[in-house]
């Protein structure tokens, strides 16, 4: 078919250079973003949502946006495989100061097409990012339950090593926005 590149099996797309890509964490297809906010429902939680990543990615820092300072309060954003096992997460990120986050991983790591917890999690609930509204987006009764929080807790905004046991959560209907990027 003109105009169309083709397929070619075994060959996966790969971002792997700085500036060129990455993916917005837990996002399948556009919508909007909220005024930044509560995303954080109670403090040490990790909260989950599943979602899957089509093609290979290089991720060496996740970008997050605080909308309104918390003095000395600290989250966590990362990435775990269907197991529940980490796969990638920023050190503790601190919310003293507003503006967007260009946090380094803990480690470059290689991820590999296939489904993910997107997770986040802080030190206290009164943590603002800035966010997305699920409610408007998708709800869990139209597609069955997409929003989790783990048994495992986060520490001062470090995710755990495992997420533990998933419980159906109702609340937050927001996630931070999130960017992950060589």
């Amino acid at each position: 078919m003109p105009g169309r590149l083709p397929r070619l099996p075994g060959v996966v797309a790969t971002v792997d250079t700085a500036g060129e890509g990455g993916f917005a964490g837990g996002l399948i297809y556009p919508m909007a973003a909220t005024s930044g906010g509560l995303v954080f429902p109670a403090a040490n939680t990790v909260f989950c949502l599943n979602m899957v990543l089509p093609f290979r990615c290089i991720v060496g820092q996740i970008n997050s946006q605080v909308t309104t300072l918390q003095v000395g309060q600290f989250y966590g954003i990362g990435l775990y495989n269907m197991n529940g096992d980490l796969v990638v997460r920023t050190p503790a990120i601190s919310s003293t100061t507003t503006g967007v986050k260009n946090t380094s991983t803990t480690a470059t790591v290689t991820v590999e097409p296939a489904p993910y917890w997107f997770c986040w999690s802080a030190d206290d609930a009164t943590v603002q990012l800035q966010r997305l509204n699920l409610s408007g987006f998708i709800r869990s009764s139209d597609v069955g339950q997409i929003l989790f929080s783990a048994a495992n807790a986060s520490s001062a905004g470090v995710l755990p090593a495992t997420l533990g046991t998933l419980t159906g959560v109702t609340t937050p209907n927001l996630m931070p926005i999130t960017y992950f990027t060589p």
